[in-house]
């Protein structure tokens, strides 16, 4: 059985006439998303700005995700265009499950992400991107030599509600995009007001007790959607991703 590549499956049907940018690229076709960068900076000019998170007077390493970048989209002439805000190598999983037929036992699959794109226009359109790769060994089977292996990976997919049909995201992982897109907009405002050096200052805030009930609504998940192998799924995941085993 051929690996699947969920963007091409899912994007097939998009209307990409109503994306930002969308002139640029076709993005059903996985070699040109992942040229987007270079395909948009051959069109625009992008101003990168580093994140910088403060607890009172002190600048803190935000725990849970890192190479984080907001960028400004503007056109030859400096007028903008769009923003971009980009997570790479985000350290918390991506859970979503698949209630049986007749069962209550429903099976639970997990993800490492690797990124997360959000881009719009100046108007709000928004055009939002995924990454990762499937983890847990109960989702796609291929061939390998003699072999039996697993493997599903997403690049730089449009992002919809469902990661695949039948299954359905853990309220844990709705909540995450919700905060990255409540963070877009603030860091959009944080940056009309600041416009100083190529770095946004932030306040996390409560964000760090945010993580820590995300954290424990992860581990609820787990033992709800894990069935009988939710202890091993527990040790697994937390032995890939460390913020959990604290």
């Amino acid at each position: 059985m051929p690996i699947k590549i969920f963007a091409d499956e899912r994007d097939k049907n998009l209307d990409l006439g109503k994306l930002p940018f969308s002139e640029i690229i076709d993005w059903r076709y996985e070699e040109q998303r992942q040229k987007y960068d270079e395909l948009l900076a051959e069109k625009y000019k992008i101003e990168s700005y580093q994140i910088l998170y403060f607890k009172g007077e002190e600048i803190i390493k935000d725990q849970w995700y890192c190479n984080e970048q907001f960028k400004i989209i503007s056109d030859t002439e400096s007028n903008i265009k769009g923003y971009v805000l980009s997570f790479k190598d985000l350290t918390v999983p991506v859970l979503f499950y698949k209630q049986r037929s007749g069962d209550d036992k429903p099976i639970l699959t997990y993800a490492r992400t690797d990124g997360f794109e959000i881009i719009s226009d100046i108007d709000g359109k928004k055009i939002k991107l995924n990454s990762f790769d499937v983890l847990s060994l109960s989702w796609c089977e291929k061939i390998i030599g003699s072999a039996v292996g697993y493997e599903v990976k997403e690049k730089r997919g449009i992002f919809k509600g469902v990661p695949q049909e039948g299954y359905c995201y853990c309220l844990s992982m709705k909540g995450m995009l919700l905060f990255i897109e409540n963070h877009f907009e603030m860091l959009k405002n944080s940056w009309q007001q600041q416009q100083a050096g190529n770095y946004l200052k932030v306040n996390i805030g409560d964000r760090l007790e945010w993580y820590e009930n995300t954290k424990s609504q992860i581990k609820a998940e787990i033992q709800k959607y894990g069935g009988d192998d939710w202890e091993k799924i527990m040790l697994n995941i937390q032995k890939k991703w460390s913020a959990f085993g604290r």
